[in-house]
């Protein structure tokens, strides 16, 4: 096992320090390459989804129909992980399923707010779930964003409902390989969310986290899947959720030049167990994606102060 397992990761916003790690997920060295194999898995196709739901990439056309019009211009592409041999510029093209699945819902403080009630994820099995999706740019580089959205300080100034992180497994970046791209983080983690309503239980999920950096460094990428962990226990009071895909594509927006700003794209599509009314659900999906929002704030307030 990591040294680093149960305790506390700078840069993924984890808080927790606990005596978690492979002996907590209830398995031995077999049991462990399993959950490897699992968290791998989940970590390409948590990309995948992120990709393919994203607008179309800076630089190309957008799709015609889709929400971001049809005059549209977007980014030069990199590799993307493979379903069939595919890149960014194949079938696995990123906006792919943008124009498909997505609906506008409104554009405020700069950023386009998108929902859906069907967001699919083959892997887990999960079909017409809801999701929200903000789209939006930040005068800063991708690096810059990426410290603010999993730095722990700054996700809880982003994510006000974020308790903690708990890292049960860190594994070793290079079992991700993805042409074109160069993957920085790659772990398992227990999450912990307060909720917004009294009358509702605070959720708790275990998921891969992965980070990406494109090779040009223009892009980065960071997704987070459920992996299914039975042996890990649901703190007392929390209600485990399934993670469909929740992350963020932050790209340059200056040809490429990660000194510029950039556009962060934020995805966010869970099944929040427990029985939760659908409608309550639909209700928080528009502000789930100005987190694109909260994000710039934090961004522009560090660096006027730096």
């Amino acid at each position: 096992a990591s040294a680093t397992e149960g305790r506390v990761a700078v840069g993924t916003g984890c808080s927790e320090t606990s005596a978690l790690g492979t002996a907590a997920l209830g398995v031995g060295v077999q049991g462990a390459d399993g959950v490897q194999a699992a968290a791998v898995a989940a970590a390409r196709d948590a990309l995948t989804l992120l990709w393919e739901h994203a607008p179309p990439p800076l630089g190309t056309p957008a799709p015609r129909g889709g929400p971001a019009g049809s005059d549209a211009v977007h980014s030069q592409s990199q590799g993307t992980p493979e379903r069939g041999g595919a890149s960014r510029h194949g079938c696995v093209a990123v906006g792919s399923r943008y124009g498909q699945v997505w609906r506008p819902h409104y554009t405020r403080d700069g950023v386009e707010v998108l929902t859906t009630d069907r967001f699919c994820c083959d892997r887990l099995g999960l079909s017409h779930l809801n999701g929200s999706l903000g789209v939006g740019g930040i005068a800063a580089p991708p690096r810059v964003v990426h410290e603010a959205m999993d730095g722990a300080e700054t996700r809880r100034e982003i994510e006000k409902l974020w308790m903690t992180s708990t890292v049960l497994r860190e594994l070793n970046p290079s079992l991700l390989k993805i042409p074109g791209w160069h993957c920085e983080r790659l772990a398992v983690l227990q999450e912990r969310f307060r909720s917004s309503l009294i009358v509702v239980s605070p959720r708790e999920g275990t998921v891969v986290f992965v980070v990406v950096r494109s090779d040009d460094g223009a892009t980065i990428a960071m997704a987070r899947q459920s992996v299914d962990l039975p042996h890990v226990p649901v703190p007392k009071g929390f209600v485990r959720m399934t993670v469909a895909c929740g992350g963020y594509l932050a790209e340059a927006t200056g040809r490429g030049d990660p000194s510029e700003g950039c556009r962060l794209t934020y995805i966010n599509s869970i099944e929040p167990g427990g029985n939760i009314p659908n409608a309550i659900v639909k209700a928080t999906l528009p502000n789930r994606a100005m987190t694109v929002a909260k994000a710039r704030a934090v961004v522009l307030a560090r660096r006027a102060h730096s």
